[in-house]
């Protein structure tokens, strides 16, 4: 199910797709550096192949968000890592107990059990 064009004219909805878009891409490059730096702690090449695959899957998930971003208007340009990093307050958020606690306040819904 795609959004309708109009939904893209609000600015407070564009503003969340960019802001949840950019906390996974923040993520997926994270996850990328992570795993990249796991793989030169590998016992043997064969493990090191695997994690390092990994970790292309990982960057090819940042790049697919990316792409979408830069479609939405945000160039490649301000997706530095500098820029990345206000995505971080989100990032914690979506992967900590308070995305969590937010869920729970929630209004019961189709979404949300």
């Amino acid at each position: 199910m795609s959004a309708s064009p109009s939904a893209f004219q609000d600015e407070a909805y564009r503003a969340g797709v960019i802001e949840l878009l950019g906390a996974l891409a923040y993520g997926e490059i994270s996850a990328c550096e992570r795993i990249v730096d796991d793989a030169r702690m590998a016992p043997d090449l064969a493990t090191r192949v695997e994690i390092a695959m990994m970790a292309a899957s990982e960057f090819d998930h940042f790049i697919g968000l990316r792409d979408r971003l830069q479609a939405l208007g945000w160039p490649l340009q301000r997706l530095s890592s500098t820029q990345l990093l206000r995505f971080t307050p989100t990032f914690q958020a979506l992967t900590t107990g308070e995305a969590v606690e937010l869920a729970g306040r929630l209004p019961a819904g189709p979404l949300c059990p």
